[in-house]
């Protein structure tokens, strides 16, 4: 029994009429010889681009971590940026990075819109509809991106007390940053507070006497208070609460790729353990700031 191929070459050399079955066959094989590897190769090719994680993260900068407002990301966008991206690239992972209002960010994550955000603090509510790196009932602060304060700031000469848990008088207005989390725990104080997006809008509420308070994240409202235009505001001692701050996935990402969420974790905290003192270096050199970032 002879192949295709054979035949063929048989009635070459012969110069004999080649019959239609035979040449339709070889050229069906030489067709596959010639699309198999490329059909491979796009399967290859979106095997590994399969691990795509669309990350959101705050249109406002907040420095040193991550750089850009208004949605634009400079061309060293900030060591967390840096930092998970080494990290998903060990995991073969793609980051399709995104900018967006924080709030907004908060109801895409619960509805599964988007896969994960940098970085958010803890707290029961939003476990309920959001996925943080967990070591029993409690976050693995292990596995955090970093650790920051809330603090509050009033102007100078105000006789505003805070003794780590209230006032010594009603405040004439407290703010906060939109979407933050320490809205809910000055609540749980009995403090209520008026919010607006960011920490320049919130100074300028304050120095303009429209609050007499602000609660913010002490690493950067300090690097602002260095500015002319904030000399008159100070922070009150104690703070009011430290906080870990986490990347998070949906629960409709971590239902579908629950060990990816866990690895990338893991190799986040490895990444900063093997690069975080070259990514503070590299950033502390480019923003002339000596300030610790992991």
């Amino acid at each position: 029994m002879h192949t295709p191929r054979e035949l063929l070459t048989a009635a070459y050399k012969a110069h004999l009429p080649v019959p239609r079955a035979v040449r339709s066959t070889q050229l069906l094989a030489n067709g596959l010889v010639r699309v198999l590897p490329l059909v491979l190769g796009l399967v290859w090719a979106g095997s590994a681009q399969a691990c795509v994680i669309r990350l959101a993260y705050n249109e406002i900068a907040a420095p040193p971590y991550y750089y850009g407002d208004g949605g634009k990301t400079p061309d060293n966008p900030g060591p967390a940026i840096e930092l998970v991206d080494m990290a998903a690239a060990r995991l073969g992972c793609k980051m399709v990075w995104q900018r967006k209002p924080q709030r907004r960010i908060l109801r895409e994550l619960e509805t599964s819109s988007i896969d994960a955000t940098l970085a958010l603090s803890y707290n029961k509510e939003r476990a309920a509809t959001m996925v943080y790196p967990m070591k029993g009932n409690a976050p693995d602060t292990s596995l955090a991106l970093w650790t920051l304060s809330y603090d509050f700031y009033v102007k100078k000469g105000s006789t505003l007390q805070w003794d780590g848990r209230q006032f010594n008088r009603k405040p004439l207005g407290v703010g906060a940053n939109a979407g933050y989390s320490i809205i809910k725990d000055l609540a749980d104080l009995g403090i209520a507070v008026e919010v607006a997006q960011g920490d320049v809008n919130n100074l300028g509420k304050l120095t303009s006497n429209r609050i007499e308070a602000y609660a913010g994240q002490s690493l950067f409202v300090g690097q602002l208070l260095e500015q002319p235009a904030y000399r008159d505001v100070e922070k009150l001692f104690p703070p009011i609460v430290r906080k870990e701050y986490f990347l998070v996935f949906s629960n409709g990402f971590y239902a579908n790729s629950g060990d990816t969420a866990q690895r990338l974790w893991k190799h986040i905290e490895d990444v900063k353990k093997s690069h975080g003192a070259a990514l503070e270096k590299k950033y502390q050199a480019l923003t002339r700031h000596t300030m610790p970032i992991f």
